[in-house]
Formats: structure tokens, sequence, C-alpha cells
């Protein structure tokens, strides 16, 4: 018993439609794609566990944006706007 794993391409998806769709609504649109069934719960800690943050609320899409400049950093750093050789 176990579930199956989370791949990158999915993990992009949430990524991107997290700003505009709720967990819901991207956890039925995955079951359509991939022909499988995606719960809802996995959603959302998979976005939880990627550090994207909702704002609180029914129905709400927007992301919380992280004021801490440790989480800004390390998000900067991984986009590549950072040169870690100057800090």
């Amino acid at each position: 018993m176990g579930g199956r794993k989370i791949t990158d391409s999915i993990r992009e998806f949430i990524r991107l439609k997290a700003g505009n769709m709720t967990d819901q609504q991207i956890a039925d649109d995955l079951t359509i794609r991939l022909g499988r069934p995606m719960p809802m719960c996995t959603v959302r800690k998979t976005r939880q566990r990627m550090d994207i943050k909702k704002e609180q609320g029914r129905g709400h899409c927007k992301i919380v944006k992280n004021t801490s400049s440790s989480v800004v950093f390390k998000h900067q750093e991984e986009i590549g706007e950072v040169n870690v050789s100057d800090t």
C-alpha cells in the first residue's frame, strides 16, 4: 500500500496553476489528464512542500508572498537572479 510518486512535471503543473486555481480544481484537472485519481489532499500537501502558500479562505487562489529575506534569497538563488559568489 502506498501512493504513486509525484513527478517533476506534476509539481511544475501545480506550481503554474496554484495562483489561478483552487487545490480541488487542480486535483480534478490532474485526474482527467492522468487518467487516475489525484486527491485534493495530495495536491495541497505537494504545494505546501514546495513552499507555495495561498490566502486563507474558501475559494481564494491568490498566492501569499513570503517577506522573509532568507526565503526570498533562496527563491532568487533557485531561479538564478542572485550571484552566490558576490554574497
